[in-house]
């Protein structure tokens, strides 16, 4: 299928410098074909990027490339950002992103070898300053300058199911979450039909959620979880808002994409733990292969197992003093957190 879509792509294109980079300024202009080749990348589906084209837009353009391997591609867009963010201080510049822009730890690109010199250069004639956020690979240099972001969680499931996954567990972290999920054995529990049901009591969640974080990159609006085709579950208890989570399916993966919490009962109820103890039963009854819990609050997830898989940055400028500037201080934007890794299982676990 990907290669009939290929030989469209390239029939679609007929008369572009092989090689090179096109680039779409919207959604519309991206071939009909694109969704056989980001199969695997729910967040570069044309579906999801459109969505964000309607509730986030913020200059999104899109760019693709044909390569004897295939199709390369990434996505772009404009942002002001503390480039401070996880260093201390704050210094708030105009940058070009490259990345999905919500926040989730997949990358915005999907770059094939005999492209990534192109890649490379793309990104140079790009003005300003360049952001590329959550790569699993550091292979940019010498365009870019090099620093580590936010690790993502990511829980293999090994072909397990939820009871035989606690049975793995060493007792004191099998204990823990029993413990936990009897807390919120009084809790309501609703999976929404119809995502435009989604109210503004737990958008206001997200809000508290989001004014709390230490790595603010943007706030999207309610119209994003309304309007979404992934997954919303919310948790009440007597009708009052406790929590909400976003996750999406793809064929192998269950994502955690974004989530609200009432911090006031969050003690009570060890809500935002046994959120997470939601997402993975859900995760293993979907029968997927991972289970990525995102971001942020790892020490909680590698509780629950989750290992971190390394997310990189690269920044540049196109003002070769500003750019020194940034090479000198990468160590300042990186993510310097370390966790100790629990001893979570029993024996070895791959």
């Amino acid at each position: 299928m990907a290669t009939n879509a290929i030989k469209k792509l390239r029939s679609l294109l007929h008369g572009c410098v092989m090689g090179l980079f096109t680039c779409a300024t919207n959604i519309r202009q991206l071939p009909e074909d694109w969704d056989a080749i980001s199969s695997d990348h729910p967040f570069l589906s044309r579906s999801f990027l459109q969505h964000l084209e309607v509730v986030n837009p913020c200059g999104q353009q899109y760019y693709y490339s044909i390569g004897p391997q295939g199709i390369s591609l990434f996505v772009t867009y404009q942002h002001r950002l503390n480039i401070l963010t996880y260093g201390i201080g704050h210094l708030a510049l105009n940058l070009t992103v490259v990345g999905i822009p919500c926040s989730v730890s997949s990358p915005g690109f999907l770059i094939k070898n005999d492209t990534l010199e192109d890649f490379k250069n793309e990104l140079g004639r790009i003005q300003g300053g360049v952001l590329i956020l959550n790569s699993g690979f550091h292979d940019l240099a010498p365009h870019c300058v090099c620093g580590q972001t936010l690790p993502t969680c990511i829980l293999k499931t090994n072909g397990l199911n939820f009871r035989t996954y606690l049975d793995s567990m060493r007792s004191h972290y099998r204990y823990k979450i029993m413990k936990s999920m009897q807390r919120f054995a009084e809790v309501q529990i609703t999976k929404l039909d119809d995502n435009s049901c989604f109210s503004p009591d737990f958008y206001r969640l997200y809000e508290q959620v989001f004014d709390r974080s230490d790595f603010k990159l943007e706030k999207l609006p309610i119209s994003f979880f309304q309007q979404s085709k992934s997954q919303l579950t919310l948790f009440e208890k007597d009708n009052e808002p406790l929590a909400f989570c976003q996750t999406k399916l793809s064929e192998r993966n269950y994502y955690f994409l974004f989530g609200g919490i009432d911090y006031n009962n969050n003690h009570r109820f060890d809500t935002y733990f046994n959120m997470l103890i939601h997402i993975v039963k859900s995760g293993f009854e979907h029968r997927v292969e991972t289970i990525d819990l995102g971001q942020t609050a790892e020490w909680v997830k590698m509780r629950l197992g989750c290992t971190l898989d390394p997310r990189y940055l690269f920044a540049r400028h196109s003002n070769p003093l500003i750019h020194f500037g940034i090479k000198k201080g990468i160590h300042l934007l990186g993510y310097r957190n370390q966790p100790t890794k629990p001893h979570v299982f029993k024996g070895r676990r791959k």
